[in-house]
């Protein structure tokens, strides 16, 4: 078994030979070290194969991916968890009160403060299920449930709903740690171990699974202000003096409500005179929130602006 203490340096091993014949008596030397080689465990690196090299408790992969960028809308944080040491329960043990999970710096959310905020994923009854959230400090609490472990070099997958801010913000640079750990090393047991806090991974590659979405929007709590994330627009003629159909997709990442009004500036030249006008009938899908029908629209100059305060167009 590993000593209970962490060492950085490998120890130094050699190899002879010892025999009556003097022929297989080979010379001390020193073993060949594979120190770039990578060990068969999550978030090994790059040493880890050299011999009784030793690391301290932590984790070894932290990683936070969100659902959406979207203001004001619920937003599933995606939490992996990898330590290199056991998490035990409190319960066997005396001299343990918990064991904590604390992961810190989700600021900015809109859920409020709770005692039991329920968390999913397939980690989540490793904790009953449930942990305490503190909406100041974007801290959550979890706490391992009686009869339940964290086990070393084990994947624990979470899920925790928050609601976005309803303005655009940053996202914040979160951390990590666990109070109290009960690591069993050999034949000791290490009780009041605090692992030391680690950064989240941020993911600044993906994109989501939403309109609009570019690489690095699944970083934890990055909000986008509200806006039209998507705003393309087409014709179908380009013929001179002939019938022209205007094409708009628009998607905005808030809801918009009935008495919304859009406002498209621009339109010019066109020999079409100012009026009120119809919008081609099925030429348009509406938001479900927001009714349907045919709508209308005021032309004037280069200006649209919808006037059927019913019906807002968006895609």
């Amino acid at each position: 078994r590993n000593p209970g203490k962490a060492n950085d340096e490998s120890a130094s091993i050699s190899i002879r030979s010892s025999s009556s014949s003097a022929l297989l008596r080979l010379p001390v030397v020193a073993m060949d070290m594979m120190p770039l080689a990578l060990l068969n465990f999550t978030g090994s690196v790059g040493g880890d194969a050299l011999p009784l090299r030793v690391k301290s408790p932590s984790f070894i992969l932290a990683r936070f991916h969100q659902s959406t960028t979207y203001p004001g809308k619920l937003n599933t944080i995606r939490i992996t968890l990898v330590t290199n040491v056991d998490c035990l329960d409190a319960a066997p043990h005396a001299f343990i009160n918990e064991t904590i999970v604390t992961i810190t710096g989700l600021i900015g959310s809109a859920t409020p403060s709770s005692s039991q905020l329920a968390v999913g994923g397939p980690g989540a009854a490793i904790f009953g299920g449930t942990g305490a959230w503190y909406q100041n400090s974007g801290t959550l609490m979890l706490k391992i449930a009686a009869g339940h472990k964290i086990a070393a070099g084990s994947a624990i997958d979470l899920t925790l709903p928050l609601v976005n801010p309803a303005r655009g913000c940053q996202s914040p640079r979160l951390f990590t740690y666990v109070a109290a750990v009960c690591a069993r090393v050999g034949s000791d047991t290490n009780g009041s171990l605090v692992m030391p806090a680690r950064y989240i991974d941020v993911d600044l590659a993906t994109a989501l699974d939403e309109p609009g979405s570019v690489a690095g929007d699944s970083a934890p709590l990055f909000v986008r202000s509200p806006s039209f994330v998507v705003r393309q627009i087409s014709q179908s003629n380009p013929v001179a003096g002939a019938v022209n159909i205007i094409t708009l997709t628009l998607i905005a990442n808030v809801d918009l409500s009935s008495s919304t009004v859009l406002t498209l500036r621009g339109l010019a030249p066109t020999s079409t005179p100012s009026s009120p006008r119809t919008l081609l009938a099925g030429g348009y899908s509406v938001s479900p929130q927001l009714g349907s029908g045919t709508g209308t629209y005021n032309f004037y100059g280069d200006t649209w602006t919808s006037n059927d305060r019913g019906s807002t167009w968006l895609q």
